[in-house]
């Protein structure tokens, strides 16, 4: 297993996030898991196929319309790709608490 802390900051204080969108087209297998976790509240949302995905330790198959939370802090990561596409948003930690969320 691999383990890393990601610092991850939004590019622009009028929006509190970071999103990634991640195209596995065709199939893809990663045979190690790599783990990292940061203070972000993380959505991991599944557009089509599916994505083999693991948070503390759990693993999960998300399959198109699907969304997985990630609490901050949670050790976490995706392995796994079926001709899938989807969506990543990771919440600012200080938004988040001046929120409530």
């Amino acid at each position: 297993k691999k383990i890393s802390y990601e610092t991850i900051k939004p590019n622009s204080t009028e929006l509190p996030f970071v999103h990634h969108y991640v195209n596995r087209k065709p199939l893809v297998f990663s045979s190690s898991k790599t783990y990292n976790w940061h203070s972000n509240l993380e959505l991991i949302y599944c557009a089509e196929g599916t994505v083999k995905t693991f948070s503390d330790e759990r693993e999960y198959t998300l399959s198109k319309g699907e969304l997985l939370v990630v609490n901050p802090d949670s050790f976490h990561g995706t392995f796994e790709y079926d001709n899938c596409v989807y969506y990543v948003l990771m919440v600012d930690p200080d938004f988040s608490h001046s929120n409530g969320i």
